[in-house]
């Protein structure tokens, strides 16, 4: 039994040991629950697994590089391959105009190509508000692609690997104004086939999405 004189330390060396557990005990179940807790997002510079970058060529360029629009649906065909998008002149009609630098990416015939290339030939701009869930339609367009794509049809010609050619939306600066003053944010493509090209007034309709 420890003397009446150093009782007192003893005591305060149990006590000491008893913290410092309860102190361990208490960090421990801390980071058990740090751990368990997703990382908080926006910080560091992080980006979640989940998040994945937006496809190049989704958005337009500048002034325009608010508009999303689907002319990625030309890669998906697998023959396809976009390389660039500018505002400028045309090379066939030297008009000006949204174009889009293609190239070819597998062999096919010049039929072919050409059916894949009408799936997208309308062209409709639209500034769309997903919380208000409706959609306004600024401007109706086309995209055109080489004639001798068409030609080439006709004669039962291909278009080979690596061949490079431009489609395009005639669009000229009063117009790239105009999408830009009535903040468009959205350019659909589709099937020219199944649609009647006419000007469409505001009206209520889900958001698309391209």
């Amino acid at each position: 039994m420890p003397s009446d004189t150093n009782r007192p330390r003893v005591l305060f060396s149990i006590l000491t040991i008893l913290t410092l557990m309860a102190g361990g005990q208490i960090a421990a179940q801390q980071d058990r629950k740090d751990a368990s807790q997703p990382a908080p997002k926006g910080g560091g510079g992080e980006t979640s697994d989940d998040q994945q970058p937006e496809p190049r060529f989704r958005r337009l360029p500048p002034p325009l590089d608010r508009i999303a629009c689907n002319i990625i649906d030309l890669e998906q065909t697998g023959h396809f391959r976009l390389l660039d998008v500018k505002i400028d002149r045309t090379r066939q009609f030297d008009d000006e105009a949204l174009i889009w630098t293609v190239s070819v990416r597998r062999s096919l015939s010049s039929t072919h190509a050409q059916i894949l290339l009408r799936r997208l030939a309308d062209a409709r701009f639209y500034r769309v508000e997903k919380d208000a869930q409706w959609r306004q339609q600024i401007l109706v367009s086309r995209l055109y692609y080489p004639d001798w794509i068409d030609s080439g049809a006709a004669n039962s010609e291909r278009l080979h690997q690596d061949e490079r050619f431009e489609v395009w939306i005639p669009l000229t600066v009063a117009e790239v104004a105009q999408l830009d003053r009535e903040k468009t944010n959205t350019l659909i493509f589709s099937h020219a086939d199944r649609r009647t090209v006419l000007p469409e007034t505001t009206r209520r309709a889900k958001p698309v999405q391209p």
